[in-house]
């Protein structure tokens, strides 16, 4: 009987060591560097997909937080939806080891359901294991939304004026330190800020009301003269009256106010090559790509003007080096593609 109860004990720690490696290990530079690429906000134990809110967790495990276990299975999450072909809600489940539920995705594990997570919901841990698979269901539904995420993540993506890359480490920081990301959202409807009319001018881009947007970046800065991004925005409404050389004055300002800035980097880029100034913009384009290296933008734009010099072997050249430094980005792909075919198809 002594070797019988010996060996059920060394199974039973076995399956609990399983059971931690699969909930807590992680590569540990996730916890520093992959959530840079996801939404940040203010609420630090909220688990989220796609920038929405799944469920949150409230008990520590394994010798970790309850923020620092939110970090892992965002990572989880992050890492299984990058590896997977499909990403519909067909692909969340729940499965039972060791007697206790496991949701996954794409076969991936993501989060071990325990009797604390279940004792801080007020329910079981079966009940519980369906509630947060279905949120997560929910999400993975709103396939644009979880298309853009991943390209966010990936580098294959193309810059947003309303939520501009380069800040997110900015914002993470300030998450990690409790700082109220959302306190914008939080002022009273009655009280008003250059950010606030600045928020409304980009929104009002988004919708192609330039005219709107314009009133609301020159209040903006009305309000508060260095603000650089309601400056940004007030170039993008001149550059589209045609009145580059008003845009460059205002992007100048903009760039000594934060000139970290990749996108204000990137508008004098594109007013140097309506002007017709090819070498300020790749100068300008080069500063970018400097600033927001897993933007492909920047590398697709000097491509045009090589090409439209005729300087094709020198576009592959930097098609190429984009390519080791963005390997996953579709829209380099495509275009390395499209030199391909060019110089196989071409007459001379």
């Amino acid at each position: 009987m002594k070797r019988k109860y010996s060996a059920i004990a060394y199974f039973v720690i076995a399956c609990f060591s399983l059971w931690l490696a699969q909930t807590i290990i992680m590569p540990p530079q996730a916890l520093a560097s992959d959530r840079l690429f996801g939404r940040v906000y203010a609420n630090p134990e909220v688990v989220r997909v796609a920038g929405q809110e799944v469920f949150t967790i409230q008990a520590a495990a394994g010798g970790f937080t309850p923020l620092e276990r939110t970090l892992i299975v965002e990572n989880n999450i992050n890492n299984a939806l990058m590896g997977a072909r499909d990403h519909s809600p067909a692909n969340v489940e729940v499965i039972m080891i060791n007697q206790l539920p496991v949701i996954r995705v794409d076969g991936k594990h993501v989060v071990t359901i325990t009797t604390e997570c279940a004792k801080f919901a007020g329910t079981t841990m079966e009940a519980l294991a369906a509630e947060w698979a279905n949120n997560v269901r929910n999400v993975l539904s709103q396939t644009a939304m979880v298309s853009q995420y991943l390209a966010e993540m990936s580098g294959n993506y193309l810059t947003s004026m309303y939520s501009p890359p380069y800040r997110r480490a900015r914002l993470e920081a300030a998450r990690l330190n409790h700082a109220a990301v959302a306190f914008r959202e939080d002022l009273p409807a009655t009280l008003v800020s250059s950010d606030t009319f600045e928020d409304k001018g980009f929104r009002a881009i988004l919708g192609k009301d330039m005219v709107t947007a314009k009133v609301n970046f020159q209040t903006a800065l009305s309000l508060n003269s260095d603000n650089s991004r309601a400056r940004y925005g007030l170039a993008l409404c001149l550059m589209d009256e045609g009145k580059i050389t008003d845009a460059i004055g205002e992007l100048t300002i903009a760039r000594k106010i934060d000139p970290n800035d990749a996108e204000v980097h990137l508008a004098l880029g594109q007013c140097q090559e309506t002007l017709g100034n090819d070498v300020a913009a790749m100068v300008r384009y080069r500063e970018a790509a400097l600033l927001q290296p897993d933007n492909p933008e920047t590398y697709l734009y000097i491509a045009d003007i090589r090409e439209e010099k005729n300087d094709i072997g020198q576009s592959v050249s930097e098609l190429w080096n984009a390519h080791k430094q963005i390997p996953r980005s579709e829209y380099i792909r495509l275009r390395r593609q499209d030199q391909l075919t060019w110089r196989l198809n071409r007459p001379f």
